[in-house]
């Protein structure tokens, strides 16, 4: 009935970190930092939830291994103080991890900007193609227009079209269609060669 057309999309649309090797080596360390902060934040859980030994207790535990010579297998923290050191540990990994992010998004915005070079004239060319295929649905438009009219005007009625007829697709320069490929003129894709003449006026 009417001919069907499939655009090919025989483009590649390479990864940020192909274009941008350095975001894969950024990414690595704030997936780091953030399994870092993840098991402090379970360690700081446990401590929360358990009784582990006061300043008081912990200091005493120190002296007592030292009086008899023994060396403690590991120096006691006490709960309050290792909770602290976890909280001033998690902001300062908050802190790299917003840096982090921030270095991120300028080198992606660096591999956004090196895949528009590449891809912009693959744009383009599909910008056309939808710009044309718009101009062809105009010119249908403009036709069922015209036949509805030269009935009319043979002293016919034309009611039997009206279900048929887009009357939500305007025409001419300032229609839907017109005042669209109007803009995509001006953003440089299509030239004013390419816009048919119904469409400029």
């Amino acid at each position: 009935m009417f001919n069907k057309t499939k655009t090919t999309e025989n483009f590649t649309v390479p990864q940020a970190e192909e274009l941008n090797p350095t975001i894969a080596g950024l990414m690595e360390k704030r997936n780091s930092l953030s399994e870092e902060k993840a098991k402090l934040r379970e360690e700081d859980r446990a401590l929360a939830e358990s009784e582990g030994p006061t300043d008081v207790e912990a200091t005493r535990a120190m002296r007592v291994a030292e009086i008899l010579g023994n060396v403690a297998p590991q120096r006691v923290v006490p709960t309050r103080s290792r909770r602290q050191e976890i909280a001033e540990r998690l902001r300062d990994l908050d802190e790299a991890t917003e840096h982090l992010s921030r270095e991120i998004d300028t080198e992606r915005n660096r591999a956004s900007a090196l895949a528009h070079d590449r891809l912009y004239p693959e744009y383009k060319r599909l910008v056309g193609e939808l710009c044309s295929a718009l101009a062809s649905a105009h010119a249908a438009q403009v036709a069922i227009h015209g036949l509805n009219r030269k009935i009319g005007d043979a002293g016919l009625s034309a009611n039997w079209m009206q279900h048929h007829h887009a009357s939500w697709m305007d025409r001419g320069r300032h229609g839907t269609i017109g005042t669209f490929i109007h803009e995509i003129k001006q953003a440089g894709l299509i030239g004013e060669r390419d816009i048919p003449e119904e469409l400029t006026k």
